[in-house]
């Protein structure tokens, strides 16, 4: 797809985030962002319209989010645009919180233009602290969640 058909700019980012669908799970880098998706480097695409899982720790913070995604576009590693090879993914149902969170990272990637990235295992070891996890929530924990944030 052609940058002039795309909804919205695509901000180039390389975090690491583990991918989990029916085949197994693996850790990619991304290539780059949007507020509705995002593209996955791998040599090993899953299917077209394959619902898939997908876990990362997001600067600058270090935050967890869980995301269900489906795979919306696939470019192969022998391509006639010489393209990275990979898959392009559209979040599955993100609202809330979750989007929130998503959203702040994609703005931090777009003002810093450059996201470092960090192994994971030297990333948690530098970072102070709790490790904050988020995972979409299910619709009954979510309105406890809401309920009890309007209290605070």
């Amino acid at each position: 797809m052609g940058a002039e058909q795309r909804r919205e700019e695509r901000i180039p980012a390389r975090i690491a985030m583990r991918l989990v669908s029916k085949s197994g799970s693996t850790t990619l880098m991304t290539e780059d962002v949007s507020n509705q998706g995002l593209f996955l480097r791998t040599d090993s695409p899953p299917k077209l319209r394959q619902l898939i899982r997908i876990t990362a720790e997001l600067p600058p913070d270090g935050t967890e989010l869980t995301v269900h995604a489906m795979v919306v576009h696939r470019v192969g590693a022998s391509n006639d645009h010489r393209r990275v090879p990979g898959i392009g993914v559209r979040f599955y149902g993100l609202g809330g919180v979750a989007d929130q969170v998503w959203r702040r990272f994609v703005r931090y990637a777009s003002a810093n233009r450059t996201v470092v990235i960090e192994p994971p295992a030297a990333a948690k070891a530098a970072r102070p602290g709790p490790k904050r996890p988020f995972a979409p929530p299910t619709p009954a924990p979510f309105a406890a969640m809401v309920a009890a944030a309007s209290a605070a």
